[in-house]
């Protein structure tokens, strides 16, 4: 699958990310991201590693394609046929597509096939489906293959961050106290690290291990407030 090398390395350079972090983030080797962004492994990129590179890069896998001469004539005939089509209309009947009521996924292949269209043009639905959802304080991600749906929640009512809690405490199965600290750290923005007990020191030393907080004084990480709060900017998150 033909990547373009540049955007790779760019946006890795935007983010901040050297190529360790980023291999870590992949589960691969520093060897397989210096071969990535020379372009030298491209023909044995699987799609879903395609798409796993294109979330550690908090991008659509669209914006990480290359034109390529060669593509199958239903691509060709996809970007022709979209051009006179309403991006507005296909961004509508993407949105009408159920999503797990769990935990609001469509997986990206199944709304693909329902609608007859090609990733490609799925993707670009998406894009704009995520625009026109950013006014009502909805966010639509791109993870692993799936299109996740994030409701609008803001930080300032008490019962959807009681709600979000217990969501993260059974998603990472956190200890109570730990739990605890989250919690305090989304609600006060920071914690006061001289006002902790040992028990709470312990459960800090494993929130800033996995991520969870960072900084100092330690701070939800990005991952946390995107898994929590995709949508909101309200509260200060840590490099």
């Amino acid at each position: 699958m033909p990547l373009d090398a540049t955007r790779i390395a760019t946006r890795r350079h935007e983010l901040g990310l050297s190529q360790r972090a980023l291999a870590r983030d992949l589960a691969v080797t520093s060897v397989v991201i210096s071969a990535l962004e020379a372009g030298s492994n491209h023909e044995h990129l699987t799609l879903h590693f395609a798409h796993r590179v294109a979330d550690a890069l908090a991008l659509p896998l669209h914006a990480l394609l290359t034109d390529n001469p060669a593509a199958p004539a239903s691509e060709a005939h996809d970007r022709t046929e979209h051009a006179g089509d309403s991006l507005e209309a296909d961004a509508a009947a993407l949105g009408a597509l159920p999503h797990h009521a769990d935990d609001h996924r469509l997986p990206r292949d199944t709304a693909a096939t329902s609608l007859g269209w090609t990733l490609n043009r799925t993707d670009r639905a998406a894009d704009q489906l995520a625009q026109l959802l950013a006014t009502t304080g909805a966010t639509l991600q791109h993870h692993r293959g799936d299109l996740v749906l994030h409701p609008a929640t803001h930080l300032t009512e008490p019962d959807a961050l009681r709600d979000a809690i217990r969501a993260e405490h059974t998603r990472r199965q956190l200890p109570r106290t730990a739990a605890q600290l989250l919690h305090r750290a989304l609600c006060d923005g920071e914690l006061d690290t001289q006002r902790l007990t040992n028990n709470e020191h312990v459960a800090l030393a494993r929130l800033l291990h996995a991520g969870i907080l960072g900084g100092e004084p330690p701070r939800p990480s990005r991952e946390t407030m995107a898994a929590l709060f995709p949508e909101s900017a309200a509260l200060p998150s840590s490099p």
